[in-house]
């Protein structure tokens, strides 16, 4: 999603030129990161990668879905959540998003197997603020 903020990246993992990011780490400020990706109502475009537990999945949602809600500001939310291939481990947040049908949307599950985080090639291209 170019022009997309992002939620919980880090320096290592911004995609360039993406507008600006929210880090999980106060530390990340240096590299002109947000701290505090649930300080504001998530509006306009955006990805969110939670840490990959049943309730950071389930935190995220809730502030994508009420932030879509409070909002007259269109609003996209591109939510990255763990499938952990039970119904009980993901029956949180999962439950949220069918519950709130108006906002959301599953477009899809990737098997884990599938993803390969590999080191960014794009890391020397981060500004750091002064």
């Amino acid at each position: 999603l170019g022009g997309a903020q992002e939620k919980f990246a880090s320096p290592l993992n911004v995609s360039y030129g993406s507008p600006g990011y929210c880090s999980r780490d106060e530390r990340d400020q240096i590299f002109a990161a947000d701290h505090d990706a649930y300080g504001a109502a998530w509006t306009g475009a955006s990805v969110a990668f939670p840490e990959m537990n049943t309730a950071s999945a389930s935190k995220a949602t809730e502030w994508a879905i009420k932030s879509a809600a409070c909002t007259d500001i269109p609003t996209l939310t591109v939510l990255v959540l763990p499938d952990f291939g039970t119904p009980e481990n993901d029956l949180g947040y999962m439950k949220m998003v069918e519950d709130h049908s108006r906002y959301c949307y599953h477009a899809g599950t990737i098997p884990g197997k599938a993803i390969k985080l590999l080191p960014p090639s794009h890391a020397k291209h981060m500004k750091v603020r002064q």
